[in-house]
């Protein structure tokens, strides 16, 4: 009798944890993991200290200090990749120097490890990596962490506003997964069962927990940005965390370049979204951002209502093969709609 399977390509190690940075080599052994020469990426600023933690415990490792996720700082990291020979790429740092590490290990074929020093949205985890070429920022397939090694007593120090990011993030999948069930009815768009739940359970236990408790919690943060990238390398798409929302983020990037926070631009969007694919539960995400202090409109990050709705009206452009609510939306439910979330 025949047997299929599908093959998922998850990483090795998922720990998240306190003060075990200084004895990373042990922690390691814990899931049979050995290298001798790490090859660390920082950035310039407090990830230096905290990658500094990390190598103390390494007799022999090799550091680079990035300040961008430029392809120039790329080619700059392969030159000393080629020198040092390392067994593994240790990226210690924000969205910048982990989408660098990512894409780096893709082209040299070196496994790599994401240490994230804040939680300010799901890269920490995913397959995908953000590059600027140019003038223009892109999203690109790489390859998923071989280890992410979360610790909290880093990101419960990072500023606020990234964790507001992080949340943001984690929340869209919300609207993500409605988008993507309104693509496959619309378009026979695949629709992955298991990566959709993993996505929605990621987002509403840390949601649910965060509302019943009345304050967030750090490790379900964490928790769930892991959970969100693991969705997207199960279903080989950014679909199970990707819908109209990051299109609009995607757009106001595009038109605004460096207006905010991708996850807070996301956020904002979300509750927009929802009341377009009517689903009330914006208003309890709303009352949710509220009491976090989250921006409760694109006003509160720079944007005014005309600049949100060009974004909003450029976004199905962004990504032509993406269907989403937006395809089916006219402009006139689009005004309403900013008119009664962002009131």
């Amino acid at each position: 009798m025949s047997q299929f399977y599908k093959f998922l390509n998850i990483p090795a190690v998922q720990k998240i944890g306190r003060g075990f940075l200084q004895k990373l080599p042990e922690v390691l052994k814990e899931f049979h993991l050995y290298f001798e020469h790490p090859f660390f990426v920082s950035g310039t600023t407090e990830t230096r200290q905290v990658a500094a933690i990390a190598q103390s415990s390494f007799r022999h490792f090799s550091y680079i200090q990035i300040k961008e996720n430029s392809i120039s700082e790329i080619e700059r990291v392969e030159k000393e990749i080629d020198v040092s020979s390392p067994d593994v790429i240790v990226a210690v740092g924000g969205g910048k120097v982990i989408d660098t590490a990512k894409f780096v290990s893709m082209r040299a074929y070196i496994p790599f490890l994401s240490i994230p020093t804040s939680l300010s949205n799901d890269g920490i985890a995913s397959p995908i990596a953000v590059i600027k070429f140019r003038k223009r920022v892109k999203s690109i397939g790489t390859v998923m962490p071989t280890g992410i090694l979360i610790d909290l007593d880093i990101v419960e120090k990072a500023r606020y506003s990234t964790i507001l990011s992080g949340i943001g993030d984690l929340l869209s999948n919300i609207s993500a997964i409605n988008d993507w069930y309104i693509s496959s009815k619309n378009t026979n768009e695949h629709f992955d069962e298991y990566a959709a739940s993993l996505s929605i359970l990621s987002s509403e236990s840390f949601f649910l927990n965060s509302m019943k408790r009345g304050k967030i919690s750090i490790e379900l943060l964490a928790r769930g940005l892991m959970m969100s990238g693991i969705a997207m390398a199960i279903a080989h798409t950014s679909r199970p965390c990707s819908g109209a929302e990051h299109l609009i983020s995607h757009a106001i990037d595009r038109l605004y370049p460096f207006k905010s926070l991708h996850g807070l631009q996301v956020g904002i969007a979300t509750p927009f979204v929802l009341y377009l694919q009517n689903d009330e539960r914006y208003m309890e995400i709303l009352e949710f951002y509220k009491g976090i202090s989250f921006p409760l409109s694109p006003e509160k990050i720079g944007l005014s209502k005309k600049e949100f709705l060009e974004a909003v009206y450029l976004a199905p452009e962004i990504r032509a093969n993406r269907y989403t609510i937006l395809n089916r939306t006219k402009r006139d439910s689009i005004i309403e709609a900013f008119n009664n979330v962002y009131q």
